[in-house]
C-alpha cells in the first residue's frame, strides 16, 4: 500500500504524486545527503538525437521549453561562476527522467510551484522528526502495523569477525536484564548469540566438543542479516555509540493510523522560513 500525500492545497500545480521519502539520497555525499528529490518528465534522448518522436509537437515543445526552463532556474539559483558544481543539488537523468535532489525546503517548493506541470513524482518528509531521522542516517518504513505488532524500531547490523568477537557480546550483556517487551533478537543474531554462550560454557570446562558437535565450527556471515527490534531511542542511541561501525541500518515505522495529524512545518535553519504545511493525508 502506496501512503501519499494530500496534494490538495498543498501542492495544486503538481501532475504527478507527492510521496513521504523513506532514505536518506547521497548519504556518503562529500556535503552530506539529501532529504527532497523531484522527479521530471522531459524528452527521450532518441527524441532529441535522432528525431523520432513519441509525442506530437505541442508536446514535445512544452517538455523541451520545461527543460531549458528547469536548467535557467538551477543556473539562477545554485550555480556561479565561482561554484560551478553546488553542494546543495545533485542531478541526475536518463532517457525519460530529469532528477534533481535538493536539501532546503523552500527550493523544494519553490521547484513543485514553477515546474509541477513536469513532475512525475516528488519526495519530502512528512514533519520534523521525520526530516532529523533521516539526517541522522535513519530510514523510515510505512506499513500498517509495527515490526512483530510490537516494536517500533529495526537496527541491522553488518556481520563481521569483529561483530562476532565484540558487539555480540555487548549486545547480551546490554539486554540481560531487560524486558522481552523492550526488544527482540531475529533468529540470525539468536543464532550467533547462542554459539557465544555455547562456547563460553565448553571452554570452561575444558573442551571443544558439544552434544551438537563441534562449537568452533564455520560461522554464517550475512551482510545484513542480524537484526535486533526495540522500542525505546534510547537503546539506538546506545547502540550507534558503542557499535556504530557494525550498525548497517536503523528503520523506523510510521503507522498509516498515525499519519492523519502528522503533516507538520519542516525547518533545516539554512533558509528563513519553513516548509509549508497541510493536515490531511489521504492513503492510495
Amino acid at each position: 500500500m502506496l501512503v501519499t500525500l494530500n496534494l490538495k492545497g498543498l501542492y495544486p500545480n503538481v501532475a504527478g504524486a507527492v510521496v513521504p521519502v523513506h532514505k536518506l539520497y547521497f548519504q556518503n555525499f562529500p556535503t552530506g545527503g539529501f532529504v527532497f528529490k523531484v522527479n521530471f518528465q522531459v524528452r527521450s534522448m532518441y527524441d532529441t538525437m535522432y528525431g523520432a518522436s513519441a509525442c506530437d509537437d505541442a508536446e514535445a515543445k512544452k517538455l523541451d521549453k520545461g527543460y531549458h526552463d528547469i536548467s535557467k532556474w538551477i543556473r539562477n539559483t545554485y550555480r556561479t561562476d565561482q561554484i560551478p558544481f553546488p553542494g546543495d543539488l545533485k542531478e541526475r537523468q536518463s532517457f525519460q527522467t530529469r532528477t534533481l535532489f535538493l536539501k532546503h525546503p523552500d527550493r523544494f517548493d519553490e521547484l513543485l510551484d514553477k515546474f509541477g506541470h513536469l513532475v512525475i513524482s516528488a519526495e519530502r518528509p512528512i514533519n520534523q522528526t521525520h526530516y532529523n531521522m533521516l539526517l541522522d542516517g535513519d530510514h523510515v518504513v510505512f506499513r500498517e502495523n509495527l515490526f512483530w505488532r510490537k516494536y517500533r524500531y529495526r537496527v541491522g547490523f553488518r556481520s563481521s569477525p569483529t561483530f562476532y568477537d565484540s558487539s555480540v557480546p555487548w549486545l547480551m550483556e546490554f539486554f540481560e536484564d531487560r524486558s522481552r517487551n523492550d526488544y527482540k533478537f531475529n533468529a540470525n543474531l539468536q543464532r550467533a548469540i547462542t554459539d557465544q554462550t555455547t562456547h563460553k560454557h565448553f571452554h570452561a570446562i575444558g573442551t571443544k566438543y558439544t552434544p551438537f558437535g563441534n562449537f568452533r565450527r564455520k560461522k554464517r556471515y550475512y551482510y545484513y542479516g542480524h537484526n535486533i527490534f526495540v522500542n525505546n531511542k534510547e537503546d539506538i542511541v546506545m547502540i550507534k555509540l558503542r557499535m556504530n561501525e557494525d550498525v548497517f541500518k536503523v528503520e523506523r515505522i510510521f503507522r498509516y493510523e498515525e499519519l492523519g495529524d502528522i503533516v507538520t512545518e519542516i525547518a533545516d535553519g539554512n533558509q528563513s522560513g519553513g516548509h509549508r504545511t497541510n493536515q490531511a493525508v489521504r492513503r492510495m
